[in-house]
C-alpha cells in the first residue's frame, strides 16, 4: 500500500489530460479550462485554479505523512485530501478542497452548450 501511494503521488505532478485540445461535449465556456487534477478530470475551472491544481499535484508527495499515527495514507498537519474525484488523495489546504467541491457542483453550468 505504501509503495502504491508513493507511485500515485509521484505521478500526480505529471498528470495532463490528453484530450484538452479536443472540442466536443466537454468543452468549457469561455474563461474556463479543464481542471486536470488527473487524466480524466473534465471539470471546468478558472485558469488560476488549474495552475493551483498543478502546483498541488507537484507537491503531493511532500505533503504526505509517511509514518503518521494514522498510517501512511494521510496528509501532514495543515493539509487534507483534495477529493476532486473518488480516490483523489492529493493533500491540499482546506480551502482548496472546498473549492474542488464547489467546482464539481458547478461543473454542468460551465460547459459550452451547442
Amino acid at each position: 500500500m505504501r509503495t502504491q501511494a508513493r507511485e500515485d503521488n509521484s505521478e500526480a505532478a505529471n498528470r495532463r489530460n490528453p484530450s484538452r485540445f479536443v472540442y466536443g461535449p466537454n468543452t468549457c465556456k469561455e474563461g474556463y479550462v479543464w481542471r486536470e487534477a488527473d487524466g480524466s478530470d473534465y471539470v471546468c475551472v478558472r485558469p488560476a485554479v488549474r495552475t493551483q491544481v498543478r502546483e498541488d499535484n507537484a507537491q503531493a508527495f511532500a505533503r504526505r505523512n509517511p509514518s503518521g499515527p494514522f498510517g501512511p495514507d494521510t496528509c501532514i498537519s495543515g493539509y487534507v485530501w483534495r477529493e476532486a474525484f473518488p480516490g483523489d488523495h492529493v493533500c491540499v489546504r482546506t480551502e482548496e478542497r472546498t473549492r474542488a467541491r464547489e467546482d464539481n457542483r458547478q461543473a454542468g453550468d460551465r460547459l459550452l452548450k451547442p
